[in-house]
């Protein structure tokens, strides 16, 4: 965050800038400033929960697993009250 911050900052003389040349510099600025703050707002903001979205698909909640010990721990038991007699 703080290399994007300040190549950011670093961008806003290329923008406000005036003299022979300006033009070119300020294109080059808001191409610079804005593709990063996409870059940012993608990263931050978008990539992370779609990534997490498509790994929870693939992963099974504790309590399904818990569920499934207690009934196999259960189960279990039974058989061993069952032999006993």
């Amino acid at each position: 965050m703080m290399t994007l911050v300040s190549t950011m900052l670093g961008a806003l003389p290329l923008i406000l800038s005036s003299g022979a040349g300006a033009e070119g510099r300020n294109a080059i600025g808001w191409v610079v400033f804005s593709g990063l703050a996409l870059a940012a707002v993608f990263t931050l903001y978008l990539t992370p929960p779609l990534l997490y979205q498509a790994l929870a698909r693939f992963a099974k909640a504790r309590v399904a697993e818990t569920q499934q010990f207690s009934d196999e721990l259960e189960h279990a038991t039974q058989l061993e009250e069952q032999a006993n007699y």
